[in-house]
C-alpha cells in the first residue's frame, strides 16, 4: 500500500514486526519524493506515534527504523507537526537518539542500533526546527544538555575512533562496525541538532556558552578536524567544520561585544586564527565563495573586539622583502583576502542573499576603524584618487568596486547601511580628497531615502 490511511495503521498494531516492514517500506519510498503532505490529517499523524508506542516493548531495530522513517519523511511539513511528534515522541525520539537523561519505560538498548540512532538524529533535525514544543521539551529533559555534553566528550580525546563512537550513544561496539562516513554523520546531526535550538532561543545560546561551556571544545573539534591536513580543501564545502562555525556563530551573535579580556584571549586567538586560515585558503578557489569561508566571515562578524587580533602586523626585518601583500610595512594578507572574498560575493550574490554581505562589511569595518594602515590599504582599493573621466559619470556607475559599493549603498537590502558606514569610515580620516569625501557621504545620506 503506498498511502497513508486509518486502515493502514490501525492493521499495524496486530501484524508482525516483518509485516509492519513490508507494509512501510514501499509507503516510505512513496512519500520521501514529497515535502508536503495536505492528504495526511492530524489524526492519522497523531496515530503513527500510538501505534508505535503500543509495539515499544517487543519492536525490532528494523520495524523502529521503518516507523521512525515515516515520521522524518512527514515532519519536513510544518502542518500537523505538533500532533506527528508531541512530547512524548520527542522524549523517545531523544532517547533513540542516545540522550541518557530521557527515559522511556518500553524502549531498550536492543531496539537501537546505529541506523535508529541516524534517523531518530533526522527526525529531531526537522522537527526542532518546526516546533517550539518540540524544542521547550528537548530542552526541559535534558536532552539538549547530554548532545552538548557528547559533543565535549568528543573533545576531551585526541582522536575517537569509529567503534568508540557508538559507545557516546550508549551503543555496544560489537552491536555494529561503524564507517567513516556514519561517524562523521552522528558527529553532524550532533551539531545540527544544537544549531537549530540555539538558532530559535537565546537561552539555549546563553546555556551552551555559560553554563555548558562546549565553546572551547568546539574550537578543538574543529582544530583536530583540519589539522591532519595541509590544505582545508575550501571547495569540498567541509560540512562537518561548517556546522561548527554556524554553532559557534549562534552562541555569540547575543554575547556581549566586549568579551575580550585576559581569561578569553586564549580561547577567541584560537577561533580567530582558524577563521583567518578558511578566509586566507579560499583565495584559491574559483566562482563562488566557499561555505567554509562564509561561516568564518559570519563568525568574525560576532566578535568585534577579537577581530582586533586580526590587525595587521609589522613585517620583521627577518622576512624581508615579504611575497604576501603588504602596506607601510605591515602585513595584509588577511585584509586583502577577506576584500577579494567581498569583492567575489558581490559579483556572485543574488538579490535575495545580499544580506550575507553584511558580515564581510562588519569585519571591513572593525579592521579599518582599529587600524591605520589596514584604512589606508583599504582606501587605495576601494576609494582610489579620483580621475577626470571619473566625474563624468555617476558615483554608482561602472564596474569599478567603489561602483559596486554605492550600488549596494542605494539598494534596499539591510546591508545598505552597513555599505555607507564602510566607505565613510574609509573616506572621513585626513588624506582623502574633499571630493571623494562629500561624494561618499552625500550617496550615504541618500541612501537613507530607499526604502
Amino acid at each position: 500500500m503506498t498511502t497513508l490511511s486509518m486502515d493502514l495503521l490501525a492493521s499495524l498494531r496486530e501484524i508482525t514486526d516483518n509485516e509492519v516492514i513490508a507494509q512501510l517500506s514501499p509507503l516510505n519510498a512513496t512519500l520521501t519524493q514529497r515535502f508536503a503532505f495536505p492528504d495526511v490529517d492530524e489524526t492519522a499523524k497523531s496515530e503513527i506515534s500510538k501505534v508505535l508506542f503500543a509495539r515499544l516493548s517487543t519492536v525490532t531495530p528494523a520495524c523502529l527504523g521503518a516507523f521512525l522513517e515515516l515520521i522524518r519523511i512527514l515532519s519536513r511539513d510544518r502542518h500537523g507537526i505538533d500532533a506527528l511528534i508531541s512530547e512524548q515522541t520527542t522524549d523517545l525520539l531523544s532517547v533513540a537518539a542516545g540522550c541518557q537523561s530521557v527515559q522511556i519505560a518500553d524502549l531498550t538498548s536492543k531496539s537501537i542500533n546505529l541506523q535508529v540512532v541516524l534517523e531518530a538524529q533526522k527526525c529531531l533535525s526537522n522537527a526542532l526546527y518546526h516546533s517550539r514544543v518540540v524544542r521547550d521539551r528537548f530542552m526541559t529533559s535534558g536532552a539538549f544538555d547530554d548532545i552538548a555534553n557528547r559533543i565535549k566528550q568528543r573533545a576531551s580525546a585526541p582522536t575517537i575512533p569509529g567503534e568508540q563512537e557508538l559507545m557516546l550513544f550508549s551503543l555496544q561496539p560489537m552491536d555494529a562496525s561503524i564507517a567513516v562516513k556514519d561517524a562523521a554523520q552522528l558527529r553532524q546531526f550532533d551539531l545540527r541538532l544544537c544549531f537549530i535550538v540555539s538558532a530559535h532561543a537565546v537561552e539555549a545560546q546563553e546555556r551552551l556558552r555559560d553554563i555548558l561551556r562546549v565553546v572551547e571544545s568546539l574550537v578543538v573539534l574543529f582544530d583536530q578536524h583540519i589539522s591532519h591536513s595541509t590544505s582545508l580543501s575550501p571547495t569540498n564545502d567541509d560540512e562537518l567544520s561548517c556546522e561548527i562555525l554556524k554553532l559557534l556563530f549562534n552562541i555569540f551573535c547575543h554575547a556581549k561585544k566586549d568579551s575580550l579580556n585576559n581569561e578569553t584571549i586564549p580561547k577567541f586567538e584560537c577561533m580567530v586564527k582558524l577563521c583567518e586560515r578558511a578566509i586566507k585558503e579560499a583565495q584559491s578557489t574559483v566562482g563562488n565563495v566557499p561555505d567554509l569561508a562564509q561561516n568564518a566571515v559570519n563568525l568574525l562578524a560576532t566578535l568585534p573586539t577579537a577581530v582586533l587580533l586580526l590587525t595587521p602586523r609589522p613585517i620583521g626585518d627577518s622576512e624581508g622583502a615579504s611575497s604576501h601583500p603588504s602596506y607601510d610595512g605591515y602585513d595584509m594578507s588577511f585584509v586583502n583576502a577577506l576584500l577579494q572574498l567581498f569583492v567575489r560575493k558581490l559579483e556572485t550574490v543574488n538579490k535575495t542573499e545580499t544580506e550575507l554581505l553584511s558580515t564581510y562589511l562588519s569585519v571591513l569595518i572593525y579592521i579599518s576603524r582599529s587600524s591605520k594602515q589596514a584604512r589606508r590599504y583599504l582606501r587605495l582599493k576601494v576609494v582610489p584618487p579620483l580621475h577626470a573621466s571619473d566625474v563624468e559619470k555617476r558615483p554608482e556607475e561602472g564596474d569599478s568596486l567603489r561602483s559596486r559599493v554605492v550600488r549596494l549603498m542605494m539598494s534596499t537590502s539591510q546591508a545598505r547601511d552597513l555599505a555607507a558606514e564602510f566607505l565613510f569610515v574609509l573616506c572621513k580620516r585626513s588624506g582623502t580628497s574633499p571630493f571623494a569625501l562629500r561624494s561618499s557621504h552625500a550617496v550615504a545620506l541618500t541612501s537613507r531615502y530607499f526604502f
